[in-house]
């Protein structure tokens, strides 16, 4: 009761202070003040639903869509931070999940879609939502978007980080566990991909050599292929750069192996489309910066076969980087989709001119630009090129 009494009191005093400080880093205050009452909220009422992204989406023959469950590290990280730090040992949790609580997997970026027959639930995005962190009330109802896919630019951010700050800042959690911080730091790392952008000296430290001969072996390259509980126990021993040199493992050998060899693939592709770049005469500095350009050209094989030219897209980003390129530009000329990914420049003015001739487009975070689910047919990659200052 103490502890409600206190969040109370702290809600209405932030808010108080958010009202006369109005330009002082409003959303900031806002941030705050969302956070507390979400905790509040969670605090007091419990937990009815969490909702959480699959890994993708899928359309099936009758045209319904289909989300493959499967939740990334940001996911996984926020709520094993608020499954286990809601415990303790011998007491009963200071958050609780209500009778027949459960779990609603949405599509990437999308918000819960179920209808509940109580009035008064407390729903809580994770990862999802498609917006900064905040509250809503509909009537009875608090929805909780514990997100950081908003469109603008912001600091580089989780919800694993949002969850922490709720449990730990609300003093819900009293004690903060040795580990917390660096989960919360690894998480907005390989979240953000913010370490491709470190800078000792005034250069990157992530270059071509790092990416080709340590990244594959570091717990930036591993991660996502290693059980979870793995990767915690390797933050809580501080071995997150550490190369996993001279492992008697057989299977992360394997993955190592693996991972290396998706790293050749993704440098030879880069190279090759960025000499693309240079047949077709793209501007080599441009309010992109400079633009590693790929558009899966053709070219002739040892066997005198056509090849087209692929990256991993889940690596494309990091190749162009470790190239010292700023941005990575892919567009696919069989459908005309494209993809925009630049972490240091600011891409809201490219969206501006990107929507005169595709409207619908998805700016995230502010460093990345996805396409409209439906392209229009004057579309051209001519006119995608010119619109971003490339021709």
């Amino acid at each position: 009761a103490a502890l409600i009494r206190w969040t109370k009191r702290a809600i209405h005093s932030l808010g108080s202070f958010a009202s006369s400080q109005k330009d002082q880093q409003p959303e900031t205050i806002k941030g705050r003040q969302a956070i507390l009452e979400a905790a509040l909220a969670i605090r007091e009422r419990g937990l009815d639903r969490v909702v959480v992204h699959g890994k993708k989406t899928e359309k099936m023959p009758d045209g319904s869509l289909y989300v493959i469950p499967g939740v990334d590290f940001d996911t996984r990280a926020s709520l094993h931070v608020l499954n286990t730090l809601s415990k303790r040992k011998g007491e009963n949790p200071v958050v609780e999940y209500n009778e027949g609580a459960f779990t609603e997997i949405v599509p990437k970026g999308g918000v819960s879609q179920e209808k509940s027959e109580r009035e008064d639930e407390v729903v809580m995005h994770v990862d999802t939502g498609g917006t900064h962190f905040k509250v809503e009330k509909i009537g009875e109802q608090t929805v909780i978007y514990n997100d950081h896919h908003q469109p603008e630019k912001g600091v580089s951010t989780s919800s694993t980080e949002y969850m922490a700050k709720m449990l730990i800042d609300s003093g819900i959690v009293e004690e903060k566990p040795e580990w917390l911080d660096g989960l919360v730091q690894f998480t907005n790392q390989v979240d953000n991909l913010s370490y491709v952008d470190l800078k000792k000296e005034g250069k990157r430290t992530f270059n071509e050599q790092i990416f080709k001969e340590q990244w594959s072996k570091s717990l930036y390259g591993l991660y996502d292929k290693l059980p979870f509980e793995t990767v915690l126990t390797l933050i809580e021993e501080g071995k997150i750069n550490e190369p996993f040199v001279g492992t008697s493992n057989e299977e992360v050998k394997k993955i190592i192996k693996q991972q290396q060899e998706q790293v050749q693939k993704t440098l030879f592709g880069a190279k090759i489309a960025a000499a693309e770049s240079e047949k077709l005469g793209l501007k080599k500095d441009s309010a992109l910066g400079t633009v590693l350009y790929h558009n899966f050209v053709s070219f002739t094989g040892g066997n005198n076969k056509k090849i087209i030219n692929t990256i991993p897209n889940h690596l494309g980003f990091l190749g162009a980087k470790s190239l010292g390129y700023d941005t990575f530009v892919v567009f696919n000329p069989k459908n005309k989709s494209f993809f925009i990914n630049s972490s240091e420049r600011d891409l809201t003015h490219i969206v501006k001119k990107l929507e005169t001739i595709i409207p619908g487009i998805k700016l995230v975070r502010g460093t990345m630009i996805f396409p409209p689910a439906e392209i229009p047919a004057d579309f051209s990659e001519a006119r995608f090129l010119r619109a971003l200052g490339l021709k």
